[in-house]
C-alpha cells in the first residue's frame, strides 16, 4: 500500500461533515500527510435554477452560496487549531466536477455517507461518493452516516498502521 502524503477532505453543510475533520486530521498526523480541506456544495443556482429572474436576483443566490459555507467553514476552523497540517480550499466553481478533479492530485480522499434524514441531502448530488470515486480512481474512506463515525473509522487505526508501514 501506498502511503498517502495528501488527503482531500470533502466538507458541507450536513451534520457528519464535522466529524469527518478529526479523522483527517488523524490520517494526517500517522502518515506525515498534508489534509486539504475541500468545500463542495451544489450553488444555489445549481439547486434552484428557475429562481432566477422569478423571485430572487443572483446576488441574493450568492448570498446563501455563501451563508451555505459559514458553518462548515467554522467547524473547520474550530476542528484544526494547532495543526499545520489541515489547510482549507475555496470552492470550487465547478462543484461536484471540481472535486473529482482536484481528487486526482490526492493520495486519499475523505468522504462521508449520504444521510437521507440529514437536512442539507440538497447541497449535493444523490450519488457524490461513488460518482467522486469512478471520476476521480482515487481511494477514499467513507464514513458511515450511522452510529458514530468518526469512532467507527478510526478503531481499526492500528491495523491500518501495520499495513501501510
Amino acid at each position: 500500500m501506498q502511503i498517502p502524503r495528501s488527503i482531500l477532505l470533502h466538507i458541507d453543510g450536513s451534520a457528519h461533515s464535522s466529524a469527518r475533520i478529526p479523522v483527517a486530521r488523524t490520517l494526517g498526523d500517522d502518515f506525515d500527510a498534508e489534509v486539504i480541506a475541500q468545500p463542495c456544495m451544489l450553488t444555489a443556482l445549481a439547486r434552484y435554477p428557475y429562481a432566477v429572474g422569478v423571485a430572487a436576483s443572483v446576488e441574493s443566490m450568492q448570498e446563501l452560496d455563501r451563508e451555505c459555507l459559514r458553518k462548515p467553514h467554522a467547524a473547520f476552523i474550530k476542528a484544526a487549531a494547532g495543526s499545520n497540517r489541515l489547510r482549507w480550499a475555496e470552492p470550487l466553481p465547478d462543484g461536484p466536477r471540481g472535486f473529482a478533479r482536484r481528487a486526482l492530485h490526492a493520495d486519499l480522499m475523505t468522504l462521508g455517507q449520504r444521510d437521507a434524514d440529514d437536512p442539507a441531502t440538497g447541497d449535493l448530488p444523490a450519488d457524490f461518493p461513488p460518482g467522486v470515486l469512478v471520476d476521480s480512481g482515487r481511494p477514499a474512506l467513507i464514513l458511515p452516516c450511522a452510529g458514530d463515525g468518526a469512532d467507527d473509522a478510526l478503531r481499526g487505526r492500528q491495523r491500518y498502521l501495520k499495513v501501510a508501514c
